[in-house]
């Protein structure tokens, strides 16, 4: 099974749609904290259909939601919920003796403790955080955007060769 770890702020949203949206409405967008961002989720969708692989949320936006929440509003904003299979752990919930636990462990301790019916053979994660790209296992990889920009569509490219090319 594939596997996209999706992040939100940075990825789904940006900071040039925000100050388009304000210069056009002469207002700020009404809730940020549902802010997608309609062609930025629509790569996102690009790529889960191209690549048939499925998404866990890794955005700190997680914590937010239920299962059946998250995926109304997956749906409600464009993304494919149906696509929606998990969360990755909250880690920075536990005691950690005052150390940061960086995204990229998160997604580390989700793979090694799948509890998806399928076994996971690719995984993306996609983040404008450096932190997710740490610790990551052989089997996944990290594409970095930026808060400026969100998934551009060379980035968005970039990950569906990654998926689509054969595993060696």
């Amino acid at each position: 099974m594939n596997i996209l770890f999706l992040d939100m702020d940075g990825v789904c949203n940006c900071l040039n749609y925000l100050k388009w949206y304000k210069a056009k409405f002469h207002r700020k967008y009404p809730n940020t904290s549902e802010f997608v961002v309609p062609h930025l989720a629509e790569r996102v969708t690009t790529i889960c259909t191209q690549c048939d692989c499925n998404i866990v949320w890794s955005s700190s936006w997680r914590e937010l939601y239920t299962m059946e929440h998250a995926k109304q509003l997956f749906n409600r904003k464009g993304l494919p919920g149906d696509r929606l299979v998990g969360f990755t752990p909250s880690l920075n919930t536990y005691p950690t003796n005052g150390n940061y636990v960086p995204r990229g462990r998160e997604i580390r301790f989700f793979i090694f403790n799948n509890i998806l019916d399928q076994p996971i053979t690719k995984a993306a994660v996609l983040d404008d955080d450096p932190d997710a790209g740490l610790e990551l296992p052989p089997c996944c990889k990290f594409f970095q955007t930026d808060y400026e920009n969100g998934l551009t569509e060379k980035l968005m490219h970039k990950v569906i060769k990654y998926f689509n090319t054969p595993v060696s």
